[in-house]
């Protein structure tokens, strides 16, 4: 994933949650006024968080901010979670706008975001963690780009909550 945090705000300006997130599933808070950590904040247990994303989008026409992540029970695939934080959210209490199970997985770094639509794109890039010790863990050298599938289109509402 990507190790090079962004700066990122929950709630309003004034008194927001500010954090720095990359890839990860957990992300650093800190104080916005000295640029002291305060901590780390971790999503829900269960079911087990897999990864994050360190490009959160801003919903149109809010100070709401639009995020998602991949999920895992302890059967079945895995899952993305669509996730709207409100201001009075915290890190661990967002809104579910949505789940889906992708076709197929990719290494996915962000997504976009128009006034009503949160849209995904899989393309046929995923990254072969086996191979992690062997690359110094530098993630753009485990890409395997032999998936000659096309890229598939996820359109999740974020306004009827409906994909």
């Amino acid at each position: 994933g990507n190790n090079n945090p962004a700066l990122w705000r929950i709630g309003h300006q004034d008194e927001g949650i500010y954090l720095a997130v990359t890839d990860a599933k957990v992300a650093t808070r800190f104080n916005i006024s000295d640029l002291s950590t305060i901590g780390q904040e971790y999503p829900p247990t269960y079911p087990f968080t897999l990864n994050g994303c360190a490009h959160w989008m801003r919903e149109a026409g809010t100070d709401n901010s639009i995020y998602f992540n991949f999920k895992k029970g302890f059967t079945g695939p895995p899952w993305v979670e669509v996730l709207r934080y409100r201001p009075e959210n915290t890190f661990q209490t967002p809104e579910v706008i949505a789940t889906f199970k992708p076709t197929k997985f990719s290494y996915m770094h962000s997504f976009s975001i128009t006034e009503h639509f949160a849209v995904f794109l899989f393309y046929p890039v995923k990254i072969d963690p086996k191979r992690y010790p062997e690359s110094n863990y530098n993630v753009f050298e485990l890409f395997d780009g032999s998936n000659k599938t096309d890229t598939t289109d996820i359109f999740v509402s974020t306004s009827a909550m409906e994909m």
